[in-house]
């Protein structure tokens, strides 16, 4: 079996690899354009989640500091 990789450059040096197998047939790319899609939404929540939770003990800090 074939499989096709596509490496996405990030930030920090970092990488993402999506790998799939050959040959894709139209079922298949519908089927991972849906999972991918789902998986990015669900990666941006948790994103959104963390960065309000860092945001949030930033601002806590900046309280406590100045008490």
């Amino acid at each position: 079996m074939n499989v096709r990789q596509v490496v996405f450059p990030m930030p920090e040096g970092r990488q993402a690899t999506l790998s799939f197998p050959e040959p894709m047939t139209l079922e298949a790319v519908e089927t991972l354009e849906r999972a991918v899609a789902q998986m990015f939404r669900s990666l941006r929540r948790e994103a959104q989640g963390r960065q309000a939770q860092d945001t949030g003990a930033i601002e806590y800090e900046s309280w406590a500091l100045s008490a």
